[in-house]
């Protein structure tokens, strides 16, 4: 099979799921209408919009969550436990290749969810200029939370035993995260200093609360930034290796 079929067949299966569809596409669109008609009409123009860019930053991020750690992983656990990925090496097509392409496969279907996204909320609110510094810091923290929420996504898959495991797994670790970026409603700096720390690993806090306080202006100093998510992504390397390994030494019994 070529990598084009693969690709295609990956794409076809995201786009067609259910579960894909409302979380990475209505659930983003749906949080960011639900939490801004709740603003008062009084409320000053230039706090609105400073709340707006704030809620438009934060639930973009909602997009790679939900393609990758919750249809990703459960598309991985239930390749591997059903025997798809054993069955299609015995026709010479290897494992990493599949991977490969469910993780283009994945951002192909991710930038255009973004896309979409940004059409619909552009329509809804007018959203400021930003400085070009930003964007490329923003566009260096969104691609360091796209590797460690695939990262995630292979350490969910590779190691349940059962796909509705994956499935309560990668939901719980998606709303963690969205507690932990302070995408619902509170603010991690109020949580226990160690859980706060957590917060500030992750890229997503950064580009919810940095990203859009110096969206226009520029001048954010992503280093600490990049450090904190650089740690985190290693850690959940070395337990990606763990798992791979163990996995390995189930086959060869």
């Amino acid at each position: 099979m070529k990598n084009s079929k693969l690709f295609q067949y990956e794409a076809t299966k995201l786009v067609t799921s259910p579960l894909n569809i409302f979380f990475s596409l209505a659930f983003p669109i749906l949080m960011f209408i639900l939490f801004n008609i709740s603003i008062d009409q009084n409320t000053p123009e230039e706090l609105s919009k400073s709340f707006y860019l704030v809620q438009f930053l934060g639930y973009i991020n909602l997009i790679p969550m939900a393609s990758l750690i919750i249809t990703m992983s459960t598309d991985i656990a239930s390749d591997r436990i059903e025997g798809v990925l054993r069955r299609l090496s015995l026709f010479g097509i290897p494992t990493k290749r599949i991977m490969w392409n469910k993780f283009l496969a994945n951002l192909a279907v991710l930038a255009g969810a973004i896309g979409i996204y940004i059409l619909v909320i552009s329509r809804l609110i007018t959203i400021p200029a930003p400085h070009p510094e930003t964007i490329i810091t923003l566009v260096g923290l969104f691609g360091l939370f796209i590797m460690l929420l695939y990262l995630i996504a292979f350490i969910i898959g590779l190691s349940v035993s059962k796909e509705g495991s994956a499935i309560s797994i990668s939901l719980t670790i998606y709303f963690a995260i969205m507690i932990l970026s302070g995408l619902i409603g509170v603010d991690p700096k109020i949580l226990p200093s160690f859980i706060h720390i957590i917060s500030y690993m992750l890229p997503s806090y950064h580009i919810k609360t940095s990203i859009s306080e110096y969206w226009v202006s520029g001048g954010f100093n992503p280093r600490s930034a990049f450090l904190y998510a650089s740690i985190l992504i290693a850690i959940c390397a070395v337990l990606l290796g763990v798992v791979i390994r163990k996995n390995l030494r189930k086959d060869n019994r």
